[in-house]
């Protein structure tokens, strides 16, 4: 099978603009932004082979992504752009002996700021990445008992081409992964372990040795209700693009360190079907411990740069249902999070961390029509994000997020080409209030500021997005 799509976005959009100043209202307004184009298109192909000795299944896909910077806030682009080229293929065999994967992966991000346009001078940057792995997977059934071992070597190479700033070194990583997983299915119970460890081996430092575990067990007390809990350590090396990226709104870190973390989440799900309707319900907590977080803080110039952040807790509280009929589907949910850095600094313990709504609510609703071999889908949602900061202090509040988006596609007779029509923020919301921080003695207590996204960009208005696709 081969598929392709091509997506063009062109035209400006409004956002609100600050005039540079945060607390002086006289010079707000709205604004045209400009440098948005984006033009995307992607060839996906599969293929599948019976042979003697087992299964073979070959997946590639190549895509090309070319999309302006606009820049944050007052600061106005024409030519700054990121372009990224991908082209990955992968191989698995599965036979009597288990399931082989062979892969590989390229990456190639060019960024460009040819005026300057950011403030951070003229930028030319050219990083290749690529990535190989073999994995395999041994697996055996014994009555309700289910046993398989997983190891995977794969390798990493970073390539900066040209560096405006620097000199460019290239940066290898070896990582030899693997896990043992049980698992017990019985009609009223399930449970489950993972053991998984991995040897990592950069270029520039000692050999790391992690190790990490899940634990998990559901019980069905009668049909259709379902209990469920978890308990996992997991660990995580620092992307390459995290240690050494210089994307002109991204800067690499180098000094990062790996994240470790501790986990454990609990839930009941209920499934019942009155009548045509399909309905499930679900509610569960969780929390979650992290030791050297990592996570991307933009600075004052609105360049984000990953940070170790020592120590960080997680607690929250979920919620989701969701309704189903004919056709008809819809979903709804809830998340409350409570976030708290531990790093001990002064003017960072006890805080929340950055970008991490305290409330996030949504919802969305869905139609399926066919009709003469056609399918025609519409769609409505709405995502509200509230209680954010920036900063690591927690000085700099973020407005609240309230977007409505719709969308519509018609998949034509064949099933090969597939026309959709996406409309996002359709209620244009551009500003919100927020808390001036510190309070000050006099004068007003809050000031309007650019809904953005978590690292101070601001976010479109009303715009629409044509998609054709194309299956060959």
């Amino acid at each position: 099978m081969l598929a392709a799509s091509v997506g063009t976005t062109l035209g400006d959009y409004r956002y609100f603009h600050d005039g540079g100043t945060i607390y002086t209202t006289t010079d707000d307004g709205v604004r045209t932004r400009e440098n948005n184009r984006i033009l995307q298109s992607q060839v996906l192909g599969t293929g599948a082979w019976r042979l003697p000795w087992g299964h073979l299944r070959a997946v590639a896909l190549v895509s090309d992504r070319t999309a302006g910077v606009p820049g944050p806030h007052s600061v106005v682009t024409h030519r700054t752009s990121h372009q990224q080229q991908r082209a990955r293929a992968q191989a698995t065999l599965s036979s009597f002996a288990g399931r082989s994967d062979l892969y590989f992966e390229t990456i190639r991000d060019h960024y460009r700021d040819p005026l300057g346009e950011l403030g951070v001078g003229i930028t030319d940057n050219l990083h290749d990445f690529q990535l190989a792995g073999l994995r395999h997977r041994w697996m055996r059934a014994t009555g309700r008992h289910e046993f398989s071992l997983v190891p995977h070597l794969f390798a990493e190479r970073w390539d900066p081409l040209r560096l405006t700033y620097g000199t460019p070194v290239t940066h290898l990583r070896s990582t030899l992964w693997g896990s043992a997983r049980w698992r017990l299915d019985t009609p009223r119970w399930q449970a489950s372990g993972v053991l998984h460890g991995a040897l990592a081996a950069p270029d520039d430092a000692p050999v790391r040795r992690h190790l990490g575990f899940t634990a998990g067990a559901a019980f069905v007390p009668v049909r259709g209700w379902r209990l469920r809990g978890n308990l996992a350590r997991s660990f995580r090396e620092p992307a390459f693009s995290e240690l050494y990226g210089d994307f002109g709104a991204y800067k690499g870190n180098a000094a990062l360190v790996p994240e470790t973390s501790l986990a454990a989440d609990a839930g009941v799900v209920a499934t019942f079907r009155p009548g045509p309707w399909r309905v499930t319900a679900e509610v569960g907590v969780f929390g979650r411990r992290v030791t050297n977080l990592i996570q991307y803080v933009p600075n004052s110039q609105f360049v984000s740069l990953p940070q170790n952040l020592g120590e960080a807790d997680f607690l929250g509280a979920e919620g989701r249902l969701a309704l189903g009929m004919r056709g008809w589907r819809f979903e709804t949910s809830a998340t409350f999070l409570d976030t708290e850095n531990r790093s001990g600094l002064a003017e960072t313990v006890g805080k929340p961390l950055p970008g991490r709504p305290r409330w996030t609510v949504a919802a969305g609703l869905a139609r399926l029509v066919r009709w003469r071999g056609n399918a025609v889908s519409g769609s409505l949602g709405v995502h509200w994000e509230h209680d954010a900061f920036y900063d690591t202090a927690a000085r700099r509040p973020m407005p609240d997020r309230l977007q409505l988006d719709a969308g519509l596609a018609w998949k034509l007779p064949g099933g090969r080409v597939t026309l959709a029509l996406d409309m996002r923020n359709l209620l244009d919301s551009l500003s919100d209030d927020v808390l001036r921080l510190p309070r000050p003695a006099a004068g007003e207590l809050t000031h309007p500021q650019a809904v953005c996204d978590q690292l101070g960009y601001p976010l479109p208005g009303r715009s629409v997005f044509f998609t054709i696709s194309l299956q060959l």
